[in-house]
């Protein structure tokens, strides 16, 4: 029986695998938000594996994913802005693996930046002409606690922005814009079958191993074709996938989220949702802070990063 999915379903009959953990992220991105970041942590662990192989990269099962990332970059095969898709799902992805913590907006989030690669990994190597619905975040349950629902009413308001942008931006015709409207209704009544589904059995973690060690018969059939590729074939792709890069778009809550994690990333502490101005965070002694809103003379700077209490730069998103 075919599974349905708001998001993925282009996926399912290209790559099953990674079908497989983004359909069972979108079921409980609400109810269990940290079990969600595991799948959408593996998703991108296959995901990078079989880009690598595609352009014959060097790999094994020894190989982190932080290093393949790194290597994709390094070959121009991912610009900056995909890379720090991947990164920001990895990295979520093994606080919930590791330290068992994750939020809606972290599983909603993630599951979104998993979207945003599924169409560039579809447009760069099945059809370049594809054209994906807009990413339809679910409708807050009836049963949810009242800060959830804002969170995830804030979710769904910024997707709504995104999407009148992209229509502004494309100056589509009634025919198309009265189509796209069927199919976000359509992605609603899915994620109304999603959530209304008897709950199952998480699958045990210990079933990555397995959904890892099945995909690599995909990995090696992929890494034997592409050895038989010129270079002239993997220039091309390079040149598909950096011209996706121009079709990236995103809210400005999501770019938020990727620099507080590069910010993280490099060593401050960095979180725009909690780390700002008007909530009452100032400098301190002896720690590194990337305060949002910070006010300056022309209005507030997105972040001022201080050293103790010295400011040291500002960061504009």
């Amino acid at each position: 029986m075919r599974a349905s999915s708001p998001n993925f379903s282009f996926l399912q009959e290209y790559d099953q695998s990674l079908f497989n953990q983004a359909i069972h992220a979108e079921k409980y991105c609400l109810t269990d938000p940290v079990y969600a970041l595991t799948r959408l942590r593996l998703f991108g662990e296959l995901l990078a594996k079989n880009v690598a192989a595609r352009f014959n990269l060097s790999f094994d099962e020894r190989t982190s994913q932080n290093d393949l990332l790194r290597e994709l970059k390094y070959q121009n095969i991912i610009d900056a802005r995909y890379g720090m898709l991947f990164h920001n799902i990895k990295n979520s992805g093994n606080t919930a693996v590791h330290e068992g913590k994750g939020t809606i907006s972290d599983a909603l989030t993630c599951l979104r930046y998993a979207h945003l690669l599924a169409i560039w990994y579809y447009r760069v190597f099945k059809d370049k002409t594809f054209r994906a619905a807009p990413f339809e975040p679910p409708a807050a349950p009836e049963n949810i606690e009242n800060k959830l629902k804002q969170q995830l009413e804030q979710v769904v308001l910024e997707n709504q922005q995104l999407k009148k942008q992209v229509v502004d931006t494309e100056k589509i015709s009634e025919e198309e814009k009265a189509r796209r409207l069927a199919v976000e209704k359509e992605k609603r009544e899915l994620w109304q079958k999603l959530q209304q589904a008897e709950a199952e059995t998480l699958p045990p973690a210990a079933q990555d191993q397995a959904a890892t060690a099945d995909y690599q018969s995909v990995i090696s059939e992929l890494k034997s074709e592409s050895g038989e590729k010129s270079d002239n074939d993997f220039k091309t792709a390079i040149e598909a996938s950096r011209a996706e890069a121009d079709n990236l778009c995103l809210t400005e809550a999501e770019t938020r989220k990727l620099i507080d994690q590069q910010l993280r990333d490099a060593g401050w502490e960095a979180d725009t949702s909690t780390i700002r101005y008007s909530v009452g965070v100032r400098p301190e002694k002896n720690r590194n802070k990337a305060i949002a809103e910070w006010p300056t003379g022309s209005g507030p700077a997105d972040y001022v990063l201080f050293v103790g209490l010295q400011p040291l730069a500002v960061v504009e998103a």
